[in-house]
């Protein structure tokens, strides 16, 4: 199979995919392209799949802010590892699911330190597995009835990286990608709970932070086909920068 890309479609990628969920951009977190001074808290990230799933975070001290000119000389939004999340109380979720995500991770505080989950009675991690100084990409989905441990084998702080999480409840498993590769696929037993807190910067319990730059993150409500994953992880790799 070949799959062509090109810059020009570069801003397309996640608005031509069906069951488009969410999608977090840090180049653009006011959703209307307005210019974000650096250094700036945000109260809010909007949600740019048209769906309004926003997350939010009404404390000042426990806002993340943008920076600018970070990675490949864009803006990012960074989660100080300390007490920064931002959540949506209430988020559909499907029992197909597919996560993308793009960010540099500065910095793990804590064992259980996510960089998003989903937060309900059959519910995820994307966290740090089991480690207080290092991030090695772990999907944790203990609360689905997991039957072993899925994560990546390199300590991937310091450097940009995509992650990609793929759900398919047909086949009860759970595939994990860094940066186009596969790393594994783990099976479970339950099905995602239908209405969930989604949670970004932390774990569900919002007692362990990742310090991380965020760059780009989108859900999609299904398992995506081989040459979406594909035409997915190359807008954002091309977008940021990141070998894929």
């Amino acid at each position: 199979m070949t799959i062509t890309f090109s810059q020009t479609n570069v801003g397309n990628v996640p608005a031509q995919t069906s069951g488009l969920a969410s999608w977090f951009d840090a180049t653009d977190t006011s959703g209307d392209g307005s210019v974000i001074s650096d250094a700036t808290a945000i109260a809010s990230w909007v949600d740019k799949s048209g769906v309004g799933s926003t997350v939010a975070q009404a404390t000042a001290d426990f806002q993340p802010t943008v920076k600018i000119a970070i990675i490949a000389g864009k803006s990012v939004v960074r989660f100080d590892g300390t007490d920064d999340d931002m959540a949506l109380a209430s988020v559909a979720a499907t029992a197909d699911m597919s996560i993308f995500i793009a960010q540099n991770v500065l910095g793990a505080n804590a064992t259980a330190s996510s960089c998003v989950c989903m937060n309900g009675s059959n519910d995820f991690q994307i966290q740090s597995a089991n480690f207080s100084d290092k991030y090695y990409s772990k999907v944790n989905t203990v609360n689905l009835g997991e039957t072993s441990e899925i994560r990546s084998s390199v300590n991937l702080i310091g450097a940009p990286f995509i992650t990609t999480v793929i759900f398919s409840n047909g086949d009860s498993d759970v595939t994990l990608r860094i940066d186009g590769s596969e790393v594994g696929t783990d099976t479970y037993n339950g099905a995602m709970s239908t209405t969930q807190e989604l949670i970004l910067g932390a774990n569900r319990g919002k007692n362990q932070w990742l310090q991380t730059d965020i760059a780009e993150i989108v859900f999609i409500n299904k398992d995506v086909s081989t040459a979406e994953t594909l035409a997915m992880e190359r807008y954002l790799g091309n977008k940021w920068g990141i070998s894929v």
